[in-house]
């Protein structure tokens, strides 16, 4: 019963923070892709990885502003 428990009380804490974690793992991921990866990725990677991040965050403002 105490993973069941433990279950539940991480799935209410997940529920509960579910509109801001997605912004904390964008700031991370830009993090680490405007970080030292200049060595292991080319220029179009680390702009196609820039794209996606930055669609995505529009698609969680979209969210924010509709809810």
């Amino acid at each position: 019963m105490a993973m069941i428990e433990e279950f539940d009380r991480s799935g209410n804490w997940l529920f509960r923070w579910r509109s801001f974690l997605p912004l904390v793992l964008y700031v991370l991921a830009a993090v680490v892709i405007t970080s030292g990866w200049d060595d292991h990725v080319d220029h179009i990677s680390k702009n196609w990885m820039i794209g996606c991040l930055a669609v995505a965050l529009l698609g969680q403002i979209i969210r924010s502003v509709a809810i």
